[in-house]
């Protein structure tokens, strides 16, 4: 099976009841070829939002572009209808960098009815990148995984062509470390509010039960894992100032 890594951008919100609305849309195609993983073709189209006034300012400097880039782009159904044409007909696991993306899209189809059959066999590799690769119990951002990885970034930050490219390099550099898995109903894991995955082990966990941080906001860390990092945290501190008496 190939991959198809994708990563989107969208306005940005002030307001919690202000929408999100996709503005760009890019991915890696990456299959084996002779034995080893390599990115064989890529996709970007610029989104055109419903109103030109969704670009605001902040928006646009975020992305680094200005609205001349969408005056003319196709909207968001006739992108999705070219993008399910360039992904074929080959079987697929669907990657992204963290499962942001996939609540964006769900949140836009809310609003604008278009095609969903591609996503399936969905994958975030962020988890077991930064888990298993890195042995971090945090989100790090894509550029600081390209760093710690030795992988020269492409292009430019914020740009969903380059960043969906950028993730493929992490994808093919570390796939002996991620496990990628089938699933026909991808949605599950982000339709209800009341319940996430834990960023460490991966566990659907309630809301209520994940980690409240000093300011008791909640964290993406169910208790078990939290209190398992504190506790290996803890053996790292003595055991240091151990090190130290002998010394």
């Amino acid at each position: 099976m190939q991959y198809i890594v994708f990563d989107l951008e969208a306005t940005m919100s002030h307001t919690t009841d202000m929408p999100q609305y996709i503005i760009e849309i890019g991915a890696a195609k990456v299959s084996d070829v002779e034995g080893e993983l390599k990115i064989i073709d890529r996709f970007q189209s610029y989104v055109k939002p419903p109103q030109m006034d969704l670009l605001d300012k902040r928006t646009l400097k975020f992305v680094g572009l200005t609205t001349d880039q969408f005056i003319d782009s196709p909207n968001m159904v006739e992108v999705m209808q070219r993008f399910r044409k360039w992904i074929g007909e080959e079987d697929y696991y669907l990657c992204s960098w963290s499962n942001s993306d996939l609540r964006l899209l769900v949140n836009h189809y809310a609003k604008e009815r278009y095609d969903l059959s591609w996503v399936k066999n969905f994958n975030d590799i962020q988890r077991p990148i930064c888990v298993d690769v890195f042995q971090e119990n945090r989100q790090i951002s894509l550029k600081e995984a390209l760093t710690m990885s030795g992988i020269e970034q492409d292009g430019e930050l914020h740009s969903a062509g380059d960043d969906a490219v950028n993730t493929a390099k992490l994808l093919v550099k570390n796939i002996k470390n991620i496990v990628a898995t089938t699933s026909e109903d991808p949605f599950a894991q982000i339709i209800c509010a009341l319940y996430k995955n834990c960023f460490i082990c991966g566990k659907t966990t309630r809301h209520n039960d994940l980690h409240l941080n000093e300011k008791g906001k909640k964290t993406n860390r169910c208790n078990t894992c939290w209190e398992r990092i504190n506790e290996e945290n803890l053996a790292k501190e003595l055991e240091g100032k151990a090190n130290i008496k002998v010394q």
